[in-house]
């Protein structure tokens, strides 16, 4: 890193570090904060001075301590090995987390989100001297019950010089790609992009298939499309965090990502611990063979909520793109709501009603419309869809705080939770 990119911490406030000396930075870059090295992100400003939300503890952390941008935004890797993983907020296994240092998170811990070690056996689905473009799929790795297919990445296109079939790891070039410059470029199984960002694709096309959910009552009178949006309020012990999990196992989408954002632990856990165990339908194979958990519970920082919710959909929307059906489930997104006003109050921005930040509507809207049904890049057309569904978590069950409106103006189907119906079970 150049020095001009290196900045010092002048304030700490929780999760909030404003630091000074930090010119050419950019709003969204990553940056590694102090002596640990902590994950944060640039959300301010202020001429040579910037605004960092960390997305771990601070504790310890000292003014006069460097910060340093590492010149990209925050990203999710995309590719082969993401399939029955249990990630935190910025993709590190937990599992992984759990062999290195034990049952209380480490603070600073870098882990490739994919392994470097495992090998993939790679099948091509090209042929030298064909042309690709952005979005084609040019070979395919057995995931599980899942096809994983590698698909050309965005804004990359041109002819196909060499691919070969056999063991690599995410790492290793696959294929060669003359583009259309004469460059020679080498194509991995692994890609990366910013999860702020959404993945481009063709067009969004009509909602027209119902997505079945197994439970009846849902299926029968209110039922939600493959690529719409449904908003889950209920107060507290009113079963959003259940029938999330319900249809998790048994909706017919073909892939499922859990966000679990600012959830109980133990809820997590019990998720965690009775999924490796069930038996999917469709495939007879086992259930997280075709599930991402993203863990993010309610003792974790509070800042790195919003980081799950959008790696969650940032591999959602990958998965879609090789044209599968995909169910994502965030509970809570109120937990999220309320990481936004704290950093928004740290900041000492003007709130609006209830304490929230003004953005909270752009944010929330933001997030549902990356669902939908697609025709994805690529020359075969393939169509992939997300389907978002939201679990809303209301102070008292008051269906009138901001949230849970602001979610009822861009979701499609609403599945209210009552206190009195959970209690005649």
């Amino acid at each position: 890193m150049g020095s001009e990119n290196a900045g010092t911490i002048t304030r700490i406030s929780g999760s909030l570090i404003v630091a000074e000396g930090m010119t050419g930075a950019k709003v969204g870059d990553m940056v590694e904060v102090g002596d640990l090295r902590l994950i944060g992100e640039i959300i301010g400003l202020y001429g040579e001075n910037v605004a960092v939300q960390c997305y771990e503890d601070t504790t310890g952390l000292r003014p006069g301590e460097k910060v340093i941008d590492t010149g990209r935004a925050i990203y999710a890797e995309l590719g082969p090995g993401l399939i029955g993983v249990i990630f935190d907020g910025l993709e590190r296994s937990e599992v992984e987390m759990l062999s290195l240092r034990g049952s209380f998170v480490g603070r600073g811990l870098r882990i490739p989100p994919l392994s470097r070690k495992k090998r993939w056996h790679f099948v091509p689905k090209v042929k030298p001297g064909e042309r690709v473009i952005e979005g084609d799929i040019i070979g395919t790795v057995q995931e599980g019950a899942i096809e994983h297919r590698i698909m050309v990445p965005v804004g990359l296109g041109g002819t196909i010089t060499d691919i070969s079939e056999g063991e690599f790891r995410v790492t290793d070039p696959v294929a060669s790609l003359e583009s259309r410059g004469g460059e020679e470029i080498e194509l991995t199984m692994m890609q990366t992009w910013p999860v702020r960002v959404p993945r481009p694709y063709k067009e969004k096309v009509t909602l027209t298939e119902p997505l079945v959910t197994g439970q009846r009552v849902i299926d029968s009178f209110f039922p939600v499309a493959k690529g719409g949006t449904a908003a889950i309020p209920g107060g507290f012990g009113t079963g959003k965090t259940v029938l999330l999990q319900q249809i998790a196992k048994w909706a017919d989408s073909d892939i499922i990502i859990y966000v679990g954002c600012g959830e109980r632990g133990n809820e997590m856990a019990d998720l965690i611990t009775h999924f490796p165990e069930l038996i999917d339908p469709k495939t007879g194979k086992r259930l997280m063979e075709r599930t991402v958990i993203i863990a993010n519970v309610s003792n974790m920082p509070v800042s790195a909520r919003e980081a799950s919710v959008y790696m969650g959909v940032t591999i959602a929307e990958y998965f879609r793109d090789q044209g599968y059906d995909v169910a994502l489930m965030a509970d809570s997104t109120s937990r999220w709501a309320e990481a936004m006003r704290d950093i928004s109050g740290r900041l000492g921005e003007m709130p609006v009603e209830r304490g929230y930040p003004a953005y909270l509507s752009d944010r929330t809207a933001g997030f549902y419309e990356r669902a939908g049904r697609v025709v994805t890049l690529g020359r075969d057309r393939r169509k992939g869809s997300i389907t978002i569904l939201g679990a809303v978590s209301p102070p008292g069950g008051d269906f009138s705080e901001p949230v849970t409106q602001l979610t009822l103006r861009y979701i499609e189907t609403f599945w209210a939770l009552d206190f009195d119906l959970a209690a005649r079970r």
